[in-house]
């Protein structure tokens, strides 16, 4: 009976953790992207582990950032442009004590925002942010972290999408 009752707590518990950061998603979806609208471009900048190659994570994200029509900055443009904004990639791994890794990638839009309570104070924060984390083997590991990874950006892509459209100029110039 203890054991139950004991098992009954945790679904319970899980149910409503899960439920309230649910909750709490979908309203933050609109926050964050609302703080995408009239954004001209990102610089990117990646961090990752010895089972990601910076330099191709980097050349994947910039195709698909440029074929979306989404401006990839260097840093130079980036430090010049309203808000400096930043794509910040990070992937975490990490062994287990058996032959699993598990993994963490993480995307997030880093930009100067201000305080609507003291408009005056100013702070370099993430005003989006999607990440994965998930459990594979090693000879699946890169796969799946590129595969994460794509999800993450094609979610910023949709997002930016949503609030920044396309011009119609813009499209016929493209197709």
């Amino acid at each position: 009976m203890k054991v139950r009752r004991k098992l009954f707590f945790h679904l319970s518990f899980a149910t409503l953790i899960f439920l309230s950061s649910f909750a709490f998603a979908v309203n933050n979806e609109d926050l964050q992207r609302s703080s995408l609208l009239g954004l001209h471009g990102v610089f990117i900048a990646v961090e990752g582990s010895r089972f990601v190659s910076l330099h191709d994570t980097r050349k994947q994200l910039e195709e698909m950032l440029n074929s979306a029509g989404i401006r990839v900055l260097t840093m130079e443009e980036a430090s010049k442009t309203k808000g400096v904004p930043f794509l910040y990639v990070k992937v975490d791994t990490l062994k287990d004590t058996g032959n699993d890794y598990f993994y963490r990638t993480r995307v997030e839009l880093r930009q100067w925002s201000s305080l609507l309570r003291a408009p005056d104070i100013r702070v370099y924060t993430g005003t989006w942010s999607s990440e994965v984390i998930g459990v594979t083997k090693k000879d699946s590991l890169r796969e799946a972290i590129s595969y994460a990874l794509r999800d993450i950006v094609y979610r910023f892509i949709y997002d930016y999408r949503t609030v920044n459209p396309r011009k119609v100029e813009e499209k016929r110039i493209e197709d």
